[in-house]
């Protein structure tokens, strides 16, 4: 998103990418008055206390070489608290974030936090203002609410005794994919995908962002090459996502296995094929996205929960998977 707003009714919510995206899906002049309404440089009092409630947040980081990543950040509720409208402190290292890289003062970054028992979720984007040994804090340029499509209701299952022991693991750098891998990625019902965008090119006018993707079992197909392929579901139509893929053909994908903890974090290239009509063979998809990963790593065991499924989204109901699609993805 464009990190160089401040005020939402004064000027485009939305960067070049993002507008461009919109364009091509036929939305851009309706959402354009929807964004200037719902996305606010602040934290409402409600999205304060959401993010202190939780024990969970995803975090959207780029790295020296300006490649995106997806982390997992975790603690007890109120880990994350807001210290006023403007800034959100965080008590804790990223878990599966830039290898060997540490959250500096002027990084862009992008939270998102999702309520699984109710399918709420809350987003924030902005730039760490400090950082030290036991976390770091945000200042916040966009904050907004999205819908509960596509997500899976779980419930936390914490440790005996409910201690809470975070320690960022180290990674396994993996490629090609083996079979635990692969079985991560094809029965996967939901990942994160995190994305960027650098305004005129500048890295110091950078915006992050961090979604969450859903569907059932199956809705991720790996190709021969190596290759992810998966639906684009309709949503809130901002297409932050899309837009920064537009812009760089960069993003970052998150794969988490919630019963054994383990996370499989990659960084590579996408692109979007709007025409492709197998997206339309999956209810409510739109158009299909390719990611090609350039560097994959995995972290055994680094979630301190694990979590119980609970109900797959009503959302999900009407759509497919790549195995009830008659027409397979090729390689190329």
């Amino acid at each position: 998103m464009n990190s160089q707003r401040r005020t939402i009714s004064d000027h485009s919510a939305f960067h070049v990418g993002e507008r461009q995206a919109q364009r091509l899906a036929g939305v851009d002049e309706r959402i354009e008055k929807v964004g200037r309404a719902a996305i606010r440089d602040y934290l409402l009092p409600q999205h304060q206390a959401f993010f202190a409630a939780q024990h969970q947040l995803l975090l959207a980081m780029v790295d020296a070489d300006g490649r995106p990543w997806v982390a997992m950040l975790a603690g007890p509720p109120g880990f994350a608290r807001a210290l006023d409208e403007k800034h959100l402190r965080v008590a804790a290292q990223p878990l599966a974030g830039a290898p060997g890289q540490a959250l500096a003062a002027g990084s862009a970054v992008g939270v998102l936090g999702i309520d699984y028992a109710s399918r709420r979720r809350n987003r924030l984007n902005g730039r760490v203002r400090s950082a030290d040994a036991n976390g770091f804090e945000i200042e916040v340029e966009q904050s907004f609410g999205n819908c509960p499509k596509y997500i899976q209701t779980r419930e936390t299952r914490l440790p005996p005794g409910g201690t809470w022991q975070v320690t960022p693991q180290t990674g396994q750098p993996l490629r090609p994919w083996d079979d635990d891998a692969r079985r991560l990625i094809v029965e996967a019902d939901h990942f994160y995908i995190a994305s960027h965008y650098d305004q005129h090119g500048d890295p110091g006018h950078r915006g992050a962002d961090v979604s969450h993707r859903g569907g059932k079992p199956g809705f991720v197909y790996l190709a021969d090459d190596g290759a992810l392929l998966f639906p684009d579901f309709a949503g809130n139509r901002f297409y932050n996502t899309l837009g920064n893929i537009l812009a760089n053909g960069k993003a970052a994908l998150l794969f988490t296995d919630f019963s054994s903890g383990t996370l499989l974090s990659m960084t590579g290239s996408a692109h979007i094929d709007w025409r492709d009509a197998r997206a339309h063979g999956f209810a409510g998809g739109e158009r299909l996205l390719r990611f090609t990963p350039r560097e994959v790593w995995r972290y055994p065991q680094a979630l301190p929960f694990a979590w119980q499924f609970g109900e797959q989204s009503p959302a999900l109901e009407a759509t497919g998977r790549w195995s009830d699609i008659a027409t397979r993805p090729d390689p190329g």
